[in-house]
Order: structure tokens, then C-alpha cells, then sequence
């Protein structure tokens, strides 16, 4: 890339697919996203984010008072509307993304899926970190459960299972969200 093009209005990459980022909760998948997107100019869809804007109402709540299918619905609508963008965008995806196969599979397909890895420990960890902090991060996961291995365990290798069926996995070990969207924007 010339460094004549930084300050132009063009992205300073290109996609030929839209890049898809999963991950454990705690690996920050949209917060990733978006830092690729601020680095090289996509286009960025944060799949929570949007449900939520859509739904009215926090991403977690939904899943707390309609069911995860209730959002898988409204990230289906969210996600179309991601593939019929002219330029493929950044999409960090919601934990419960990949657990409707329909989803799943059509992202496989059409997509370049990356995992953000982490091992089992650190993701109980920063869950029990954030929730601590905050009581509403990651109550959908948690499902009213305390932020401790013995409940988060059994759901996080379930989410693992899903996320080990990406394309390529990134371990981001304890890097940052910066360091690691940095890292991947300059992949590409």
C-alpha cells in the first residue's frame, strides 16, 4: 500500500470474502472486528450490536427473556443484510452465532472464518473478570449461573466445538483486543 493512499477514503485492504471473527466469550470478537476495521478502512458489522439495535433492547437480555433462538432470528436478518454488501465487511459474531447449523454452515461456505483462541481457563477467567465487574456481561451465557468454572466449563467447550470448525485459528493468548485486531488487520 502506498502511504500516499493512508488519508484517502479508500480501504487500505481489500476482501474477497467477508472476514468472520468467532471466539470464546471473552475473546471480544466485535470489539476485534471493529479494530480491524478502524486499520484498514472496511466496512464492519457487529453482530450483537445490531441484534440488540434491532430487538430495542441489550443482546443478553433478549437471549435472557426470548431464547437464543429469538436472536439466532434476528442475527439471520442482520447477516443477510452483511452479505449483500457491495464491499464483504469485518463481521464479529455473537457467541451464539454458530450454534444454529443453518448459520454455521452458510458461513463456512461464503465466508473466511477466523477463531480467536483462547484456552478453557483464561476464558473462565475473563468471563469471572467481567461479570464480577459487571453483573449483565456475559448473562446470557452464564444463564443466571455464578461466573465459575463449573458452570461456565461444560457450555465454553460446547462454544469451542462450534468455534474449532473456522477456516484458521488466531491464539491470542493474553494480547489485547488492540494488539490482536492489529495484528489481523495487517494480515491482510
Amino acid at each position: 500500500m502506498p502511504p500516499d493512499d493512508y488519508y484517502g477514503y479508500a480501504p487500505l485492504a481489500h476482501l474477497e470474502r467477508p472476514l468472520v471473527l468467532c471466539g470464546l466469550p471473552g475473546s471480544e470478537p466485535g470489539a476485534t472486528a471493529r479494530v480491524v476495521s478502524m486499520f484498514t478502512g472496511l466496512g464492519l458489522v457487529r453482530v450483537d450490536d445490531q441484534v440488540a439495535h434491532l430487538a430495542g433492547q441489550a443482546y443478553d437480555l433478549l437471549v435472557m427473556k426470548e431464547g437464543v433462538d429469538a436472536a439466532l432470528d434476528l442475527e439471520q436478518k442482520v447477516l443477510d443484510k452483511a452479505f449483500a454488501k457491495r464491499s464483504p465487511p469485518v463481521i464479529g459474531l455473537s457467541t451464539f452465532t454458530l450454534q444454529r447449523p443453518a448459520l454455521r454452515e452458510a458461513l463456512l461456505a461464503s465466508c473466511d472464518v477466523r477463531y480467536l483462541s483462547m484456552t478453557l481457563e483464561e476464558a473462565v477467567h475473563r468471563v469471572r473478570v467481567a461479570a464480577l465487574a459487571d453483573p449483565r456481561r456475559y448473562a446470557a451465557v452464564r444463564g443466571g449461573d455464578p461466573p465459575d468454572a463449573r458452570h461456565l466449563l461444560p457450555k465454553l467447550r460446547f462454544f469451542d466445538r462450534l468455534c474449532r470448525e473456522a477456516h484458521d485459528t488466531l491464539d491470542i493468548r493474553e494480547r489485547s483486543v488492540m494488539q490482536v485486531g492489529r495484528a489481523l488487520a495487517d494480515s491482510l
